[in-house]
């Protein structure tokens, strides 16, 4: 053993006599209070538990089974030692290329994630026309209805925009419309206004093709209409952006995939 180098089972201990098991590795043997031996089979790496393997019991019954050990019950590591935490790795998507490539990728995700704040920022204060203009005029805006489809047929579980309805499947000139009648105020369902907000989550860059780039995001829009009706709205996004030198972006792609199944809504006005 290195000098100055503590006996593993004690530098894994913490003050309480239990053993810190966010570091202890797959493979390595543990002992528990009842005097049984467990072989970690599995470590979530959060300090609370492992998943384990009985090589040694009180009760013969026990051996070569599976459970799971919570860290009071663990009292010292008896094979296997510590292994190091893991360092820091970047995603797959930034894993590879020179500093300035990854670099110039981050400064891209950075600009989108922006982006697609500011836009949720001009519909929940309701800049309709502002909006509009970060439509480009080849848009694609589709909303599938979801269908409950068994297991192996997830293929069919969004309706397809060539053959099936939607909720929405909409071009240019009718977001437009859409947005002239909100602004007439007198829009019966919009009158008066319901209050919006669009939360924007989980945005990834997928992959950048010439001056168009594929995006993903998650998305949680909270709606107040009248006194007392609320709705919620839960999904993905899967946008295509491609560049403009006037607003950025241009979203020129816009795919809703909403996780209800049924809407409760009684009104179905907003952007999304």
């Amino acid at each position: 053993m290195a000098e100055n180098q503590m006996p593993v089972a004690e530098a894994e201990m913490n003050i309480n006599d239990t053993v810190i098991l966010r570091n202890v590795p797959v493979g390595a043997k543990v002992k528990l209070r009842n005097g049984a031996v467990g072989e970690v089979t599995a470590n979530p790496r959060d300090g609370a538990w492992v998943f384990l393997r009985y090589v040694e019991s009180p009760d013969p019954a026990q051996v070569g089974t599976e459970g799971n050990a919570f860290a009071t019950e663990v009292i010292a590591v008896v094979e296997g030692g510590v292994q190091a935490a893991p360092a820091a790795r970047l995603s797959p998507a930034l894993s590879r290329g020179t500093t300035e490539q990854l670099l110039e990728q981050l400064l891209l995700e950075r600009e989108i994630e922006q982006f697609l704040y500011m836009e949720a920022e001009l519909l929940d204060e309701r800049r309709w026309s502002e909006w509009l203009e970060l439509i480009a005029t080849d848009i694609h805006y589709h909303m599938p209805q979801r269908r409950n489809v068994k297991f192996g047929e997830q293929d069919r579980e969004n309706t397809d925009a060539e053959s099936e309805i939607s909720w929405f499947d909409e071009g240019y000139s009718t977001l437009a419309g859409r947005v002239r009648q909100l602004n007439t105020g007198i829009h019966w369902c919009e009158e008066p206004f319901s209050r919006v907000r669009h939360i924007v989550s989980n945005v990834q860059v997928v992959k950048s093709e010439g001056d168009e780039t594929h995006v993903r995001s998650r998305f949680f829009v909270w709606q107040n209409r009248l006194r007392d009706e609320v709705n919620m709205f839960v999904g993905k996004r899967e946008d295509i952006l491609r560049r403009d030198p006037d607003t950025g972006w241009k979203i020129c792609k816009r795919t809703i995939i909403l996780d209800q199944n049924v809407l409760l809504a009684k009104v179905f006005t907003t952007f999304f």
